[in-house]
Parts: structure tokens; C-alpha cells; sequence
């Protein structure tokens, strides 16, 4: 069997050509193609980030040096005295064009403004602040993929705390195995949720929860459906919505240090209790940019979408698009209903440009012989991501 190239891209339309042009400039490059940058890159580690700091518009407060013991792989440190708001660079734009928009498969629909957008996440960082969270404290939640856990999630970092989340669908012992780990002291729930027509509770396993995580102090109820509803439930609680309709507003962005913590991610557990994975605002701010930008083409206007849950990282990833002025698509629920290339249809009708999913979605398409490219218009699409596992 021959191996055939199925697509490669032209020079002068290859996404890597303003970079490397950038780098040109600067005298840092002579040739104009990806592995004369991969072997710069990995040769001057110092002079890439600090290009890349640069190329990105990262706001902050830079000061040397860019990195620290380069050549001791666990002990080196990357922009030691440097400041940033990762919030700050998710929220530049601050217009009524979108900024999320979301599905859930009972196709609820609902659009957030950039404005919005802004202004939820300073009235809810407001509120945090207010309750006497602060810097490395953890916010965790218990949620599902919808417009309010980045909302949280954003305000959780603008004041410099720690956000950690897991799907909806964990059973509580998986909820707890996490938590009990990083002691937080909020804990945001989505009251229920939609998979494969069935409406599903989530309510029922905070009770279990709250019991063995003495940390929380406090718990938030967003409802899945953005209206007030009297649960029946014998533990105290907050509602999102009433919290949003206050007016007190946190407007301004302190600067903390490149590697201060932003968000707290888990191994599968597999082998074990999920062993915590400490995420850098930084690291994954200056990271998440350069694989937009120069591996994905994501450009501002974008719509960027990606079927992942808050338990997976791919999320993470996906609201990090907002850095670079991109329009995030949201969808909660089973990819398969009402129909199989549900997906699909929503890509046409939002004019999606970057398209992600795992590869079990696409093989299961391809083993029910659906062909996409003749159903739908695809003429926005770009890009089409698939993770998890090989493709074959």
C-alpha cells in the first residue's frame, strides 16, 4: 500500500507564514517554513516565548529574565518576574457581537455578548471577593458545559483563585476522591441536565458531597435552564441568578505573578485516586495562544467549537479561544441526539470555522454511513480536530 497525502497546506497561505515572517524581521530566521522555526524554537527557548509574549499581544507586565535554570527541565522557571490577569486577556473585546453561544441537545439556545460576557464575570468576581474568597483560595463546581461555568471560571481567576471542575455526570465518589484533595471552599452546581432525551439530577449527590468536603462554606445552584426554581433540598444554598442581579461589579484586574495557579485538572484515575494537575495562569495562557495562532489559525471573528464536558481538558482549551477574540460554540448533552450528525448541523448554522470532537463521535459516523460533506454546507469550516485516540 503507497501512502497517499490526503491534504498538505501551500507556503504562502500556511498559517505559520506571519510568524515566521515576524521572525524574519527580526533577523531571528532566514527561511520561511515550519522546521527552520521548530529548530529555532527548541534552540532559543528564551527568544521564542519572549517572540511569542510578543506576537500574541498577551496583556501584562513583562520583566526579565524569561526563563531561569534552562537547563535543568524541572527546575527551570519561565517569566519569573512577570505579571498578568488571565481574565484580563480573555476579555478584551467588550462589544454586543458574541462571545459564547450555546446548544444543549433539547436545543435550548442562548447567545452571551462580549459586554455581557464582561459584565457577569465582574459582578461575579465581585461577589467572591466580597465572601472572602481570595488569591489560591479553590472554587470548585460540579457542572455542566454551559455559558455560567465560564463565567465562573473566568471570575474565579480575575481574583486570582484556583477553579477546579468536574462533569455533571461524576458519580459522587468521583466528585469527592477529587475534592477532598484541595480543600475548596465554594461549590458550584448545576441543578440537572439533558443526555439522550433523559433530564438528569444533579442535586441529589451534593448532600454525600458536602459531607465529606468540610472546606465548603459555601454553595451556588445555577440552573440549567436560567430561571429561578425552588428545589426541595435540605442543604443551604445560593442561587446563581439572584447573585448576577446585584449590581456591585469588580471592574479592575490585579496583575499576580506568570506562574500563579489558575486551575487544577486531574489524571483519569486509572491507577488510583486522580492525582491533581496544577495548571500555571501564565503557562497555559502564553501555551493556549500559541497553539491557537500558530497550529490552529485562529484568528478574531472565529467560531470555534469542541465537544468536550467541564471534566475534560479539551474545555479548558476551548474557552482559552477567547484570548484570541474568537467566538466559542457550547454543547451540552449526547452529541447523537435528536440525530446523529446533530454536530454537523449546528457547524452549518453557526458558521463554524474550527471544528473538534473525539475520534469515537467520528467513527461512530463513519460505521453508520453518513456522509457530512453531501447533508450540510460546510463552507466556513477550516479545520477539523479529533482527539482521544488514532484515527483509521
Amino acid at each position: 500500500m503507497t501512502n497517499k497525502i490526503l491534504w498538505s497546506p501551500k507556503n504562502n497561505n500556511n498559517f505559520i507564514t506571519d510568524f515566521t515572517n515576524y521572525l524574519i524581521k527580526k533577523k531571528f530566521l532566514i527561511n520561511n517554513d515550519y522546521d527552520s522555526l521548530h529548530n529555532w524554537s527548541i534552540k532559543n527557548k528564551e527568544d521564542f516565548w519572549y517572540e511569542i509574549w510578543n506576537f500574541s499581544n498577551l496583556i501584562g507586565k513583562y520583566k526579565n529574565p524569561v526563563l531561569e535554570r534552562k537547563n535543568d527541565f524541572f527546575k527551570s522557571i519561565f517569566f519569573k518576574n512577570s505579571k498578568l490577569n488571565f481574565a484580563e486577556n480573555l476579555l478584551k473585546k467588550n462589544n454586543n457581537e458574541d462571545a459564547i453561544v450555546f446548544y444543549s441537545e433539547q436545543n435550548i439556545q442562548r447567545k452571551i455578548s462580549w459586554k455581557k460576557l464582561n459584565d457577569q464575570v465582574s459582578k461575579f468576581s465581585y461577589y467572591l471577593k466580597n465572601i472572602g474568597i481570595k488569591k489560591g483560595d479553590r472554587v470548585a463546581s460540579v457542572i455542566t458545559n454551559i455559558p455560567e461555568a465560564i463565567i465562573a471560571f473566568l471570575a474565579t481567576s480575575k481574583i486570582g483563585a484556583i477553579w477546579s471542575s468536574c462533569s455533571a455526570d461524576f458519580g459522587s465518589n468521583a466528585i469527592i476522591d477529587r475534592y477532598k484533595q484541595i480543600n475548596p471552599k465554594v461549590l458550584i452546581v448545576s441543578d440537572y441536565y439533558f443526555y439522550n432525551n433523559k433530564k438528569i439530577d444533579t442535586l441529589n449527590k451534593i448532600k454525600e458531597v458536602i459531607k465529606k468536603i468540610k472546606s465548603i462554606k459555601e454553595i451556588i445552584i445555577v440552573p440549567y435552564e436560567n430561571k429561578i426554581i425552588k428545589y426541595k433540598i435540605n442543604f443551604e444554598y445560593k442561587n446563581w441568578i439572584k447573585i448576577l442581579a446585584n449590581k456591585e461589579k469588580l471592574n479592575t484586574f490585579e496583575k499576580f505573578n506568570f506562574n500563579t495557579p489558575l486551575y487544577i485538572l486531574y489524571s483519569s484515575g486509572t491507577t488510583g485516586v486522580p492525582k491533581c494537575i496544577v495548571h500555571g495562569a501564565g503557562g497555559t495562557l502564553i501555551q493556549h495562544k500559541k497553539e491557537h495562532l500558530l497550529h490552529c489559525n485562529i484568528q478574531p471573528k472565529d467560531r470555534v467549537f469542541y465537544f468536550t464536558t467541564c471534566g475534560w481538558m479539551m474545555w479548558n482549551w476551548l474557552v482559552s479561544a477567547l484570548a484570541s477574540e474568537a467566538t466559542i460554540i457550547l454543547y451540552d448533552g449526547s452529541p447523537f441526539y435528536p440525530k446523529k450528525e446533530r454536530l454537523f448541523e449546528i457547524a452549518e448554522k453557526e458558521k463554524i470555522t474550527f471544528f473538534g470532537t473525539g475520534a469515537k463521535y467520528i467513527d461512530t459516523l463513519k460505521q453508520n454511513k453518513i456522509n457530512i460533506k453531501k447533508k450540510y454546507k460546510l463552507n466556513s469550516l477550516r479545520t477539523i480536530s479529533s482527539t482521544g485516540s488514532p484515527l483509521v
